[in-house]
This record gives structure tokens, C-alpha cells and sequence, in this order.
């Protein structure tokens, strides 16, 4: 037998979206693309004055930083041993704990001397945000954003936010992500130049990231992989995960392309907005 499922609102008149046998909501991806090579997520200080950014791994000397790299870990930041702690930020005066790679080792917490700018300010190396904040997604000509550091295994981030991944080879660490009012439709609406509006939670939480470069249909891996407009979504556990573009359940006719229809994308925060999958 067939399944219709329904969703209606009240706008002058009844209006509904009825569509059958609509799939259950997607899962979104859960890892932030920030662009360029594997670890350009964070760029590393070139040297205390902070003039120019590196990708993360490629500096060979911390001593600017007033570091060694020979130093052995001295703390524990979300499970990881390292020279610092991301949330509780125990660094001497003047300095800040941040998450990069020094003398090309893999990533994890160093101190650094401290920046002054913080959340949402535009950035471009690792040590331009104040203590606690990542600066995320800088490089290519493009500013990145501080975030908030998180723990992934137990995050305390704001109503609205979720702690996502920053880097597949730093998986125990994340940044909060999510409350803001940007718009999927256009995605542009209300994020810096450069960056794109992007879910972040099944429940529709958003946040501006790093402006995507796949297409529709493209197998994807991160949240923010899709061109803006479209979402990295997986519709049932099985599926792989692909760009879908969104669209609004009560645009008559669809928006979606041709041989394609609107469906729930299930976001409780933003019932009327969809993607478009085949008839």
C-alpha cells in the first residue's frame, strides 16, 4: 500500500506539501572541509609578529613561539596528551593553547603567543584568535572565522550548536558550530564574503563555512563539500553520501530539476525546506 506523508502551514490559507513514499530524513555529514591540502585546516604562525600564514606541518622550528620540539607532552586536552589544554587553556601569561601541527608533526595542542580577536572575527593564522577559539578554514585567499574550541567526547557548546570535527587526523577535537541565521536559500545571505550557509545538525542548525566546489549528485565526505545551496546529505543509512540541492516544499512548481521532487529534509528548525531527489 502506498504512503503519503504530509506537512502543512498556515499562510493566509491551508497550504500543504504532500509528497509518496518520501524517504526518512537525510543524515548530514559531520566533518568541516576547510579547503587546500589535507592540513590546511589550521595554519601555523610563521613567527611570533604572525605576517604570514603556513600550512599546518610545515614549520620547521617552534623556537619563535617559545617552544621545543623536543618538549615533552605536559598536559591532556580532550584525551590527547600535548603541551596544553584547548578548553581550560592553561598556557603562561601572554600565550594561548592551539590546536596545529609544529615541525611537521601531526596535530595537537601547543602553546602560543595569544591573539585578540574572537568569535566570528575573520582570521588567517592559527594564533589570530583569542584563547579558546580555532582560527578555522583560512588559506586560498579566503579569511577564516574563530570558532570555539570543543571536546567531540563530551562538547559544552551553546543552544543551537553542535561540536563538528575539524580535522580527520585530529578527530578527539572539534568546534562549536551551529546558531546562526544564515540562509540555505540563497546560501549566501548573512555570511562573510567567501563563505557559504551550511547545515550543521539534523535539526537544522547553521553556521558559514568555507564555500564548497561539488556539484549535484557528487559523492561527498563534509558538510560544506556541496556548492552553496546544496547539502552533503546521506537519505537513509545505506546510502552514500551526495550533494542534494535544497529546496522549499511550497514552491509550486518544484524548484528542483527536471525528473527530480521536493521532499521533507526532516529539519525541525526549518520545516519547509527540502531536497530534491529522482521521481
Amino acid at each position: 500500500m502506498q504512503r503519503w506523508s504530509c506537512l502543512a502551514v498556515s499562510i493566509g490559507a491551508l497550504v500543504s506539501a504532500c509528497t509518496s513514499a518520501d524517504p526518512p530524513p537525510p543524515r548530514p555529514a559531520q566533518e568541516i572541509d576547510a579547503g587546500g591540502a589535507a592540513d590546511a585546516a589550521f595554519v601555523a604562525p610563521s613567527d611570533a609578529r604572525l605576517d604570514a600564514p603556513l600550512d599546518a606541518g610545515s614549520i620547521e622550528s617552534d623556537s619563535a613561539l617559545g617552544g621545543d620540539d623536543a618538549a615533552p607532552p605536559t598536559s591532556m586536552s580532550c584525551g590527547v596528551a600535548g603541551e596544553c589544554d584547548v578548553v581550560a587553556q592553561d598556557c603562561a601569561p601572554e600565550n594561548a593553547c592551539y590546536v596545529y601541527g609544529a615541525s611537521g608533526a601531526p596535530l595537537a595542542p601547543h602553546c602560543a603567543p595569544e591573539g585578540g580577536v574572537g568569535l566570528n572575527a575573520p582570521c588567517t593564522t592559527v594564533n589570530d584568535c583569542a584563547a579558546g577559539y580555532a582560527c578555522y578554514g583560512s588559506g586560498g585567499g579566503v579569511m577564516g572565522q574563530c570558532k570555539r574550541y570543543c571536546c567531540r567526547d563530551a562538547p559544552e557548546c551553546g543552544a543551537e550548536q553542535v561540536c563538528s570535527r575539524i580535522h580527520s587526523s585530529a578527530p578527539a577535537f572539534g568546534i562549536c558550530t551551529g546558531g546562526s541565521d544564515c540562509t540555505l536559500m540563497p546560501a549566501f545571505i548573512g555570511c562573510p564574503t567567501g563563505l557559504s550557509c551550511y547545515v550543521v545538525s539534523g535539526a537544522g542548525s547553521r553556521d558559514c563555512f568555507r564555500t564548497g566546489t561539488l556539484t549535484e549528485g557528487s559523492d561527498c565526505t563534509t558538510l560544506n563539500g556541496c556548492l552553496p545551496g546544496f547539502g552533503c546529505l546521506q537519505p537513509a543509512p545505506t546510502d552514500t553520501a551526495r550533494c542534494h540541492k535544497y529546496c522549499d516544499l511550497f514552491d509550486v512548481p518544484s524548484d528542483c530539476p527536471s525528473g527530480q521532487r521536493c521532499v521533507s529534509a526532516g529539519y525541525s528548525t526549518l520545516p519547509s525546506v527540502g531536497f530534491c531527489v529522482p521521481t
